[in-house]
């Protein structure tokens, strides 16, 4: 799936892996711009399957945090699992539940990081949630924040300038955080895909100039 979480505490590539697998298809009015996908009746068993477990897992860590809540990592799980609910409702044209999820996403992220201000993934996690439930203040202050605290974190530059280009349509200030992406240790089909971003806002840069 899209946007598949990975799941340690430094884990953020949400926003990169869907554009390199969504071909940059956030739009710059809304939110999403899925086309539904169609399943044929063993698939849609599966994602039933896959959907019932993320909504009992949802579950199970509410009724651990009522017991734990000054627990980051639960906190943290919670955040992770209501981001995946919303990228299941996106991946099937549910915009309103999909954005509902990752509102309510931001609310763990966000607990957790009271606990414990160093978690950089959840704070880049928080930030790209808020940007995808058209939170902006909240997501660019996090997006920020992780660049400060943590300035070689590549998922917090890259997802950073994602938001940048699309939602505060500013591609001079994206490219700056993608030419600092670039400037890191990266794997070579993540280098790929960021320089063809760079390229991109050279490009639209030049235009804009």
């Amino acid at each position: 799936m899209v946007m598949r979480a990975i799941r340690n505490k430094r884990r953020a590539l949400k926003i990169p892996l869907l554009i390199f697998t969504v071909v940059l298809s956030i739009s710059l009015v809304g939110l999403f711009s899925y086309t539904p996908v169609e399943f044929n009746r063993s698939q849609s068993g599966v994602q039933a399957r896959e959907l019932e477990s993320l909504l009992d897992l949802e579950r199970h860590l509410e009724q651990a945090l009522k017991l734990e809540p000054d627990n980051a990592e639960l906190q943290v799980s919670l955040g992770n699992t209501l981001y995946d609910l919303g990228v299941y409702y996106a991946g099937h044209g549910d915009t309103a539940k999909a954005n509902r999820y990752f509102r309510e996403a931001t609310g763990p992220y966000e607990r957790a990081l009271d606990i414990d201000p160093s978690l950089i993934g959840a704070r880049v996690d928080l930030a790209t949630a808020a940007y995808y439930a058209g939170l902006d203040e909240l997501a660019e202050k996090h997006f920020q924040e992780a660049v400060r605290r943590e300035p070689d974190f590549v998922n917090g530059r890259i997802n950073y300038g994602v938001f940048l280009y699309y939602r505060k349509e500013d591609p001079k200030a994206a490219l700056e955080q993608w030419q600092a992406a670039l400037a890191l240790d990266l794997d070579p089909a993540l280098r790929s895909q960021l320089e063809a971003m760079v390229e991109m806002a050279e490009q639209a840069v030049k235009v804009n100039n």
